[in-house]
């Protein structure tokens, strides 16, 4: 993990974008061409045409066009956006263009080839030939006096629901505004404002955790992990994690305990954690809204603790947990005055009943100079937002069919 990306995402980018729309190999051909309901977009019918690359290979001409194209377009395996295939499209119709150049007529063959291609390519017929699945302005939705600017710039854009959603942002929200943009849906260049789009950063990612982690607070019971021990003298607790799940180890609050009260944290207390030390400071923050993940799945050998400045004198810990006893399986080590390990100790789980979090969540988003979320009703978390937004604490600035601005009260 890192400051900008961390490796849950990293790890989920990458699935994603190797199975990207769940497209798979069987269906890349007819997707790739002629279109289908899977990928954004197509090449065009054209390029079903592209096996008959594979024959440069037999002429030492066109072998190192065909060569070059495989090698260009390697990288797909990784990625099966289409947009990826760009770079090896010239050389794959070169290589095209002169294997049918060695046929009887192949002259014709081209020329044919050429006028099939402009054709295709007009955005009259490209809308047919093209299966375009973004709402996003295009080549095909453009028509002649857009084209040479007859059609002023904000009428033809308003057009297009992600243009509305940033000019409502840049006259909804002030100047020095940051928004949270849930479910992205904001064409940003077209507003100065700051918009943090919930994917393309760690610290999107945290603040998009404040909604995503307390969706269901309202409805869930709440978990603590619970040590008690006689009265010691502490200067380290370390929690450590001894099981292993599909999920990230996520913690709210580490609550040093003395007589049974949690001792406010004081400012010289450090809070550590093996993977994910950015956030750590999330575990003493007091508040059980925001919390600290691994960012990887849940494994032996993470741990997430307490360094004290001096010795403490405390008789248990509590953990308020983000899993549950069924994703997390924990022991505990403390570190005594004198640097002697004291004995691991194990802990009990109490649960909690719910209690609504989302609109302290919303609060402490705000604290962060986030006073804005903007979400879409496709989006995750949309619909919930939309129909409930007073209880995340939010106030509705701006809606129109399928999106909306909310600023944080």
């Amino acid at each position: 993990p890192n400051p900008y990306f961390s490796a849950d995402f990293e790890r989920g980018y990458i699935h994603n974008m190797a199975h990207f729309q769940g497209v798979t190999w069987g269906e890349l051909p007819r997707e790739l061409t002629f279109g289908g309901p899977k990928l954004f977009y197509n090449l065009g019918p054209i390029y079903a045409l592209a096996p008959i690359a594979l024959a440069g290979l037999v002429w030492r001409r066109t072998r190192l066009l065909t060569l070059a194209a495989l090698a260009v377009a390697a990288g797909y395996a990784g990625d099966k956006d289409p947009r990826f295939l760009i770079p090896a499209l010239p050389l794959l119709l070169l290589a095209v263009g002169v294997a049918l150049s060695r046929l009887p007529r192949g002259a014709w063959a081209l020329w044919l080839l050429a006028a099939a291609q402009a054709l295709l390519i007009w955005p009259g017929v490209s809308r047919h030939s093209h299966r375009i699945h973004v709402s996003d302005p295009t080549l095909a939705a453009t028509d002649w006096r857009a084209a040479l600017r007859l059609t002023p710039e904000d009428k033809y854009l308003a057009r297009f629901d992600t243009y509305r959603a940033a000019r409502a942002i840049e006259q909804l929200a002030p100047a020095n505004a940051t928004v949270l943009a849930l479910a992205g849906g904001v064409a940003t260049s077209y507003t100065d404002r700051t918009v943090l789009d919930s994917y393309h950063s760690t610290a999107s990612q945290r603040a998009s955790s404040l909604f995503f982690d307390n969706e269901n607070t309202a409805a869930n019971w709440r978990w603590r992990w619970v040590a008690a021990f006689p009265r010691a003298a502490v200067r380290e607790i370390r929690i450590r994690q001894q099981g292993r799940s599909a999920v990230p180890w996520s913690i709210g609050e580490i609550r040093l305990l003395r007589n049974g009260m949690a001792l406010a944290p004081r400012r010289d207390w450090r809070a550590e954690a093996s993977p994910n030390q950015d956030d750590a400071d999330l575990m003493l923050d007091g508040a059980e809204w925001t919390r600290w993940t691994s960012s990887d799945p849940a494994r032996p050998g993470m741990y997430a603790g307490v360094r004290l400045e001096g010795p403490v004198e405390i008789d248990g810990i509590e953990v308020v947990s983000g899993n549950g006893p069924w994703d997390s399986k924990m022991d505990m080590a403390l570190t005594g005055a004198a640097g002697r390990a004291l004995p691991v100790l194990s802990g009990e789980w109490r649960s909690d009943p719910p209690r609504d979090d989302r609109a302290a969540a919303a609060h402490s988003l705000k604290q962060r100079g986030i006073g804005y979320v903007f979400v879409v009703d496709i989006g995750y978390l949309g619909p919930q937002i939309r129909r409930d937004a007073a209880a995340w604490g939010l106030r509705e600035l701006f809606h129109e069919p399928g999106q909306s601005l909310y600023q944080i009260e």
